[in-house]
Parts: structure tokens; sequence; C-alpha cells
């Protein structure tokens, strides 16, 4: 059998012993043509195929995998010898979402590591200015970075 690494934008409708069928998410639905009043001007999509295979294996997400988290939670007697100060869960281990909101979460836990609290993430600053003012009340008008 042929090896397939990915097949990207396919769902899958069916999966039956040694084949699966997918199609495409987009079809042919991005052309469109006038097909009479109150008819839908796209097409149906018809881009179904059956792919033979050994293995199927649906990358679905949503489902938090934390069990290494765990692990090393359940060892914390190990941790002083092994010179780890803390453990900490970021990403689709702690809840499933986008890549880009767990590449962030790595990113702001590396910026964080060193803060009081950096399991959890800090509010964020905005720079916001009132009309007419140098600075918002109360609020100190000098810029912070964190080098």
């Amino acid at each position: 059998m042929q090896l397939v690494g990915q097949l990207l934008m396919q769902f899958n409708t069916k999966v039956e012993n040694g084949r699966v069928e997918l199609f495409n998410i987009w079809g042919e639905g991005y052309k469109r043509e006038y097909k009479g009043a109150g008819i839908l001007p796209r097409k149906e999509n018809n881009s179904h195929k059956w792919h033979e295979c050994d293995t199927v294996i649906l990358v679905t997400s949503r489902v938090s995998e934390d069990k290494l988290y765990r692990e090393l939670k359940a060892r914390k007697d190990e941790w002083e010898k092994n010179g780890i100060t803390d453990v900490f869960v970021i990403g689709d281990a702690e809840a499933p979402r986008i890549i880009a909101d767990t590449t962030f979460d790595g990113h702001r836990l590396a910026r964080e590591i060193e803060d009081a609290d950096p399991q959890h993430q800090k509010p964020y600053k905005r720079e916001q200015r009132a009309w007419g003012t140098a600075y918002n009340p109360d609020e100190n008008p000098d810029l912070e970075w964190r080098l």
C-alpha cells in the first residue's frame, strides 16, 4: 500500500475494513453559477473518494492529554535530587485549543517562569490613553520592560 503522510483539508465520511472515504472540505463549493430562483448557486460537494489503507488515525483534538504532567506531579519526592523545582501544564495538556494559542502558552510561560505564579497568565497590559491626558488617572505613566 501507498504510504500517505497527511491528507490536508479532508473530512472522513466512512471507515471500512481496509479503506476510508474522504472528501475535500471545500469541494467545488467555491464555484458559483446561477441555477434559477430558489436554487443554491454552489455545486454540491462531489469530491468523495475511497482510499485504501491499513490504519486510520483521526486527529480530532478537543481532548486533553495530561498523563505526563500527572505522572511527574506524582513523583514530586524525586524532584529535588534531580534539580527540578516545579512542573507546569500548558498547551493542549491544560485545555484543547488552536495551535496559535498553545504556542503562545509556551512562549508566555518562558517569559514568566520566574514570576510568583507562572502557571497562571498575568492580565494583559493594554496601551490605552484617554484623549487629552498624558496617562490614565491613577496609572504609572512609565513603560515597564521585561529583560
